[in-house]
């Protein structure tokens, strides 16, 4: 298995998240905005920047 491969299943939304994703846009028209995670079109920032490291970002 590939760290890549690795990292997308350790850091994927689990079970108990996909209500947040789910119920995001229902959130943001109501006035709150959810972690930048449960967006619908959400990818880990460290899979669109390669110089940071999935130990250091937010998520």
């Amino acid at each position: 298995m590939s760290l890549d491969t690795e990292r997308a299943e350790l850091y994927a939304l689990d079970e108990t998240e996909y209500y947040w994703r789910d119920q995001y846009n229902w959130f943001l028209k109501q006035g709150y905005q959810l972690r930048p995670r449960y967006r619908p079109s959400w990818t880990p920032s460290w899979q669109a920047d390669n110089q940071q490291s999935s130990a250091t970002a937010e998520e």
